[in-house]
């Protein structure tokens, strides 16, 4: 992680879910309340996933206790399952941006769509990659390994972004540090978007198309403005949240 000491703002990069992800999580936000964080950029470009179990529990140390996070679809009866979150002792109440691109895949769209549904984050940057499905991987003797999809997991509103992927409230494509004033308006309306035809979504798509962005600062200083600045921040929250996501 690195913290900045002149706006409060603690960086933390996840290049992957593993299984030290959650562990590792609550010792830096426990830094992050030793040093009087006041926002945090969680940084998810180029994190291609995963374990699904252990972004779910990592997502759920943001979120109040009793809320769907998770819903999982598939062939057999034992493949439907739901989580809720946990009650908690506490959790982060300062604003969060989280940075995607599109080699931001399968766990890590699902961390950042639950996190954009419950609006307990904004999300920057572009369209992710689109895997929103589990997979088996089975070894065949003298001919390498073969996935086999089991199932297919639906963020709390009802979405799967699957093929789609998770559209950024902050479209960042195509825009480099210099073009920081061109930096288009938050989309907080994705309900419309999510529920359209696969022409509509194209369409978004090619009005912000994905794009690898790693090393991009644009992404990085498009957050500290958003983080920094409370009025910006909500109004670039995802309009829907539990009570409302129908509307």
């Amino acid at each position: 992680y690195f913290f900045d000491e002149q706006s409060k703002l603690m960086t933390i990069k996840i290049t992957a879910f593993s299984k030290r992800t959650l562990s590792s999580m609550k010792a830096t936000l426990k830094t992050a309340e030793k040093l009087g964080a006041k926002g945090l950029i969680i940084d998810l470009r180029g994190n291609m996933g995963g374990l699904l179990k252990e972004a779910v529990l990592t997502a759920d140390l943001f979120l109040p206790p009793d809320l769907l996070m998770i819903r999982t679809q598939g062939r057999k009866e034992n493949d439907k399952q739901e989580y809720w979150s946990t009650k908690k002792s506490s959790r982060p109440v300062y604003p969060i941006a989280v940075l995607v691109d599109a080699k931001t895949a399968s766990s890590a769209e699902y961390f950042a769509g639950v996190l954009q549904d419950y609006r307990h984050a904004t999300v920057i940057g572009t369209p992710t990659y689109g895997k929103g499905v589990l997979q088996s991987v089975d070894s065949i003797e003298n001919a390498g390994e073969l996935s086999v999809t089991t199932a297919r997991y639906l963020l709390p509103s009802g979405y799967s972004p699957d093929k789609y992927g998770v559209f950024p409230n902050i479209c960042t494509s195509g825009l480099n540090l210099i073009d920081i004033d061109k930096v288009p308006p938050a989309q907080t309306r994705l309900l419309p978007w999510r529920k359209g035809t696969a022409a509509m979504k194209a369409r978004a798509l090619a009005v912000c198309p994905r794009q690898i962005r790693s090393d991009n600062a644009l992404d990085d200083e498009i957050a500290k403005l958003f983080l920094t600045d409370s009025t910006r921040y909500n109004g670039a929250l995802t309009y829907f949240s539990l009570d409302s996501f129908l509307k």
